[in-house]
């Protein structure tokens, strides 16, 4: 492959990677200044636990900024941010199923987790990109 199309899969999975971010970030801001009324909206739970998920999302977040930012990628690092989606994505389902949210929290649950099932096949396909270019 030349350099260009090596390129633009690092561009791809660096878009990616900073897409994360900025929704972890987001995310981890809202649990953390709202963590009462999200806490009371998913079902009572205590906000002390959304605002520690909070913490935990922006600290995720500065990680993916962090790689995003590096001259070279490592997919090791890459991988362990997809499993780590998926485990968020399966955490959530698990949380569902057992009933531990409202309604209106199990639903805005599993539209946070769609976001993050899809950030990881993002990353994913960036992963992909750069192996296929070689610049993996």
């Amino acid at each position: 492959m030349n350099k260009v199309e090596e390129q633009d899969a690092t561009r791809f999975l660096r878009q990616s990677l900073r897409g994360n971010a900025f929704f972890s970030t987001a995310s981890g801001l809202v649990f953390m200044v709202a963590s009462g009324a999200i806490a009371e909206f998913l079902g009572g739970m205590p906000s002390i636990l959304v605002a520690v998920v909070g913490g935990q999302l922006l600290l995720f977040a500065g990680a993916l900024f962090w790689l995003a930012s590096r001259p070279e990628i490592s997919t090791q690092l890459v991988l362990a941010v997809i499993v780590a989606d998926i485990l968020w994505v399966v955490g959530t389902i698990v949380v569902v199923y057992v009933d531990l949210f409202t309604r209106d929290g199990a639903a805005l649950a599993i539209a946070l987790a769609s976001v993050v099932l899809l950030l990881a096949i993002l990353q994913s396909v960036g992963i992909r990109r750069m192996s296929d270019s070689g610049a993996a």
